[in-house]
């Protein structure tokens, strides 16, 4: 899947850019089957057997390493959510870079006897990206505000 399968440009007579149009459809698509493939990945850690040296017990980290080995059952209870975003970002004077980006996060939460964590991870994922050209203008300016600006109207 390439960018010109999620969006399409759309042009003035005078060949100006004028307007971008997303395939929602295509996009939704991908995230479901992205966010689903990950539940279930998710869904097959529902219990996790692991094996720890009883030291572990102590909570000393001198000790953790001694003893016997005990089996310990986990339980996982997890989520995952996907967002897409679609980003533009400045890279010039007359271009502009556009991307198609999923947001995807995961809440678990992991429970062993007599205690529980939860665990968060996040990541983004670029699907597409672009620089769209444009015309050259003028006059340019850039700052970190508008107000740096107005000092030298007169």
């Amino acid at each position: 899947v390439f960018y010109d399968d999620y969006f399409s440009f759309i042009y003035t007579k005078e060949g100006k850019l004028d307007a971008i149009m997303a395939n929602v459809g295509l996009i939704n698509q991908i995230t479901l089957m992205w966010s689903t493939e990950i539940q279930n990945r998710l869904n097959k850690l529902r219990s996790l057997n692991i094996e720890i040296p009883i030291g572990v017990l102590t909570g000393s980290a001198l000790l953790s390493q001694f003893g016997n080995v005990t089996n310990i059952t986990a339980r996982v209870i997890s989520n995952c959510s996907i967002v897409y975003k679609s980003k533009f970002i400045q890279t010039g004077i007359n271009q502009t870079l556009h991307r198609l980006i999923l947001f995807t996060e995961i809440n678990a939460d992991i429970a062993v006897p007599q205690q529980a964590n939860n665990v968060f991870v996040s990541q983004e994922v670029v699907l597409a990206e672009t620089i769209i050209p444009g015309a050259v203008p003028d006059s340019y300016l850039i700052g970190d505000s508008a107000c740096e600006y107005l000092d030298l109207l007169p």
